[in-house]
């Protein structure tokens, strides 16, 4: 297929993203359940997930994809690609409003505990279905138009990210292996 290398790229992002997701669950269950944990691990994965799916990830699709996409994509596939980017926003606004009261929890006000899982587990939710969506809609739709040419354009924009993205992705390795329920 033409356009393997760059979409296949980010179906690994995807993967990374879903183990994280699955942890930020059980971290929010065990947090939920007021099993030790600390306020600053949650933090930090909630803050790796914003980092790596929601501003590197995500600025992939709708700042580099996206000019290649709307200029082959079939009419069906536009609106999946829009609710994407409408997806991405709504994302980075969960994740913020969970370390906002992550921080609250940090401060100390503990009767914030069962809310921080249960959000926790709602943004780990919905990122998933998020994710899941462009799997099966905008990036499989794209799977077949993409041309080699618009593979290579891509890949090369997608290798700037590498450092960045090789960063988080040995953080979200520690995160984790430090957070393995015990």
């Amino acid at each position: 297929m033409p356009s393997e290398r760059a979409l296949e790229e980010l179906h690994r992002e995807h993967e990374i993203a879903e183990r994280l997701l699955e942890r930020l669950v059980e971290v929010g269950d065990r947090v939920g359940h007021g099993e030790p944990v600390e306020p600053a691990t949650v933090r930090y994965g909630v803050g790796l997930l914003d980092a790596y799916l929601h501003r590197v990830h995500a600025a992939q699709l709708d700042r580099e994809l996206r000019p290649e996409a709307d200029a082959v994509a079939l009419p069906a596939c536009c609106p999946h690609l829009d609710r994407m980017r409408l997806g991405h926003e709504e994302m980075r606004g969960r994740a913020h409003d969970a370390i906002a009261l992550i921080g609250r929890w940090a401060a100390g006000d503990e009767s914030c505990r069962a809310a921080v899982g249960a959000a926790l587990i709602e943004l780990a939710s919905q990122d998933h279905d998020a994710v899941a969506y462009e799997e099966t809609y905008p990036l499989s739709c794209l799977d077949s138009v993409l041309s080699d040419e618009a593979d290579r354009r891509l890949s090369g924009r997608f290798s700037d990210h590498a450092g960045t993205r090789a960063a988080l992705e040995a953080n979200v390795e520690r995160f984790l292996a430090a957070t393995t329920a015990r």
